[in-house]
């Protein structure tokens, strides 16, 4: 799909509209039903994405699902297609946002039967380039990630207070304890930190090995969960 910031499903059977929005190592997915109201079956909707160079889409996870068999909630993550999110918008935070190529999108709309079997309407599809510069040649829009407070975050690098000082005043003195630090800073510097190393990198030769031998973590590690929102999500 190349360098369209908006782009639109095309499915003239979906009951629903879809557009996926390009922002910064993100895609905002919006949906809406083209008839009326959703009829009263209607739960929600399965989101699948296909990365670069996958073979197939893979289901995002939603931390909120229906009850089990034995009518207790069930505990961690539950693929969409089983658990629908209960939205008309997602933010999807891809575990690599810089790959080459579309980031393919499946939207599909879940309906429950009074014996809460789920069955699937006719679905919408749309690919969205996420790498690369905001507009190629012209200007790139460097961004630091602020969701150190989502629950995909705290699961991974918890517990936070070794990542970061509680008080804002020891930030300059502050040395982090936590293993992962080096992984969980990288990630949430994400573009504006290498855009700050690679200004350096060009600034001086002394800072160019620096800056170099500081970028640690290389871009394979980033990572993102599918996790709810309608301000974030990760899949």
């Amino acid at each position: 799909m190349g360098d369209a910031i908006v782009i639109t499903g095309s499915s003239a059977s979906a009951l629903f509209t879809l557009k996926v929005r390009r922002g910064e190592g993100m895609a905002l997915l919006t949906m809406n039903w083209t008839q009326g109201t959703p009829p009263d079956d209607f739960v929600g909707f399965a989101i699948e994405y296909q990365a670069p160079g996958e073979a197939q889409f893979t289901a995002l996870d939603n931390m909120l699902a229906f009850l089990g068999p034995d009518e207790k909630v069930v505990p961690g993550r539950t693929p969409s297609l089983r658990a629908p999110f209960q939205r008309f918008r997602w933010v999807h935070f891809p575990r690599d946002a810089n790959l080459d190529g579309d980031f393919k999108y499946r939207v599909t709309p879940v309906f429950m039967a009074a014996e809460d079997s789920l069955s699937y309407g006719d679905p919408q599809e749309a690919a969205v380039v996420l790498g690369g510069e905001t507009y190629p040649g012209e200007l790139n829009v460097a961004f630091t990630r602020g969701f150190v407070s989502s629950q995909a975050f705290a699961e991974r690098y918890e517990p936070v207070a070794t990542l970061l000082p509680q008080d804002a005043n020891e930030g300059l003195k502050f040395t982090p304890t936590n293993p992962k630090s080096k992984e969980a800073l990288d990630w949430m510097g994400f573009e504006a930190r290498h855009a700050i190393l690679d200004v350096l990198d060009e600034a001086s030769p002394t800072m160019q090995r620096r800056s170099r031998w500081s970028r640690t973590t290389s871009t394979s590690q980033r990572w993102c969960h599918g996790w709810r929102s309608s301000a974030a999500g990760c899949g």
